[in-house]
């Protein structure tokens, strides 16, 4: 669980192994995170897959469908109230932070200025950043905060 001061949300225990720190959790909360970032990866995988079949992709509308919909769901978990630290661990940085995609975004931006289309490039950008926005506050209301 996570204790005041450490905001990785564990302690090392006061036993060690081998200069190896144990938990006073039997999953050490890194795990919780990583598991969570393995699902959210895959997910954003499987949504790439499933969007860019229906979606021309003159537009990045898969990058932009998951951002705003990873940004909805960080919203949503982090207004919950009384989450245990395990589950939180496991899906704001973890499934969030894997399934959303903010270096592809930036990628996005600079092949659409690359390829000479500034207009797009800046359209994409604004309502990547609106929409995403609109959606960790929707996400925020939606849990009841």
């Amino acid at each position: 669980m996570y204790r005041e001061g450490n905001s990785a949300g564990y302690r090392p225990s006061k036993y060690s192994t081998g200069g190896v720190a144990c938990y006073d959790e039997p999953v050490p909360p890194f795990l919780w995170v990583a598991l969570g970032s393995a699902a959210g990866g895959a997910a954003r995988y499987f949504s790439y897959l499933f969007l860019a079949q229906r979606f021309d992709p003159a537009f990045p509308v898969t990058t932009l469908a998951v951002n705003v919909l990873g940004s909805f769901a960080i919203g949503f978990v982090m207004g919950r109230p009384g989450l245990p630290e395990p589950v939180r661990l496991f899906l704001a940085p973890g499934l969030c932070g894997g399934f959303t995609t903010f270096s592809t975004f930036s990628l996005d931006v600079l092949t659409l200025l690359r390829e000479g289309e500034p207009g797009k490039a800046a359209a994409y950008a604004l309502a990547s950043v609106a929409l995403c926005l609109g959606g960790v506050w929707a996400g925020w209301w939606v849990s009841g905060r």
